[in-house]
């Protein structure tokens, strides 16, 4: 097997795994990954339950982890630095120094000190 025909083989899993996304309410968090070898090709790809308690459980880890920290503004706010407004999407407490995940205005992602954040005016 070649790279070529694993490509094809991703494509066909994926859209085939559109009609499972709507039986079942979950949602394909990535494209599949694929291995392959002369003789055979794995396939691994992860779906997230995309119901609203499944975001809840997150979110509530989420605002924990900002009270923790200190952070004064809440997932979902808008800052704007550096000239440009960013959204916050997440806290991750493993990342000392970096723990506030934020998206800028294009959909690139960053992350900042919980100092920047919180002295970053905020934007409606």
């Amino acid at each position: 097997m070649d790279r070529a025909t694993a490509d094809r083989i991703v494509e066909a899993v994926s859209e085939a795994l559109k009609q499972v996304e709507k039986d079942f309410g979950v949602k394909l968090v990535e494209r599949p990954r694929c291995t392959f070898s002369d003789a055979d090709a794995r396939l691994r790809f992860t779906f997230a339950d995309d119901t609203a308690a499944s975001r809840t459980k997150q979110a509530e880890k989420d605002e924990r982890g900002a009270s923790v920290l200190g952070l004064t503004k809440k997932i979902g706010d808008k800052f704007a630095t550096r000239g440009r407004v960013f959204t916050i999407t997440g806290v991750v407490l493993r990342r000392p120094k970096f723990p506030v995940s934020a998206s800028r205005d294009d959909g690139r992602k960053f992350k900042f000190p919980v100092l920047d954040v919180n002295h970053a005016p905020a934007v409606s």
